[in-house]
């Protein structure tokens, strides 16, 4: 579950980034967080683990500047889930 969620999320991620550098080019200046914070999304919501999701996304990319981000994105996808289901994978 873990790979392919990550996967999954960040190639969600990356295409939303796209698409809205794409729709308004001034608003977006790096869309490739998008992609991270897809990955964070997805894998949060999955396993329904927002802290480890939290704390994987920001060990592998290293970039510690983008933890609120991350939160808000991992958090968010956790309640959302929640709300919409009961059962995790």
């Amino acid at each position: 579950m873990f790979a392919p969620s990550l996967f999954l999320g960040a190639m969600l991620g990356a295409l939303y980034g796209d698409l809205l550098q794409l729709v308004v080019p001034g608003l977006i200046p790096h869309p490739e967080i998008y992609a991270i914070a897809g990955m964070g999304a997805i894998f949060a919501a999955a396993a329904q683990a927002p802290f480890v999701a939290i704390t994987i996304l920001l060990e592998v990319t290293g970039d510690y500047q983008l933890t609120p981000v991350v939160m808000a994105v991992c958090v968010t996808a956790f309640v959302v889930h929640g709300l919409l289901t009961r059962d995790s994978m």
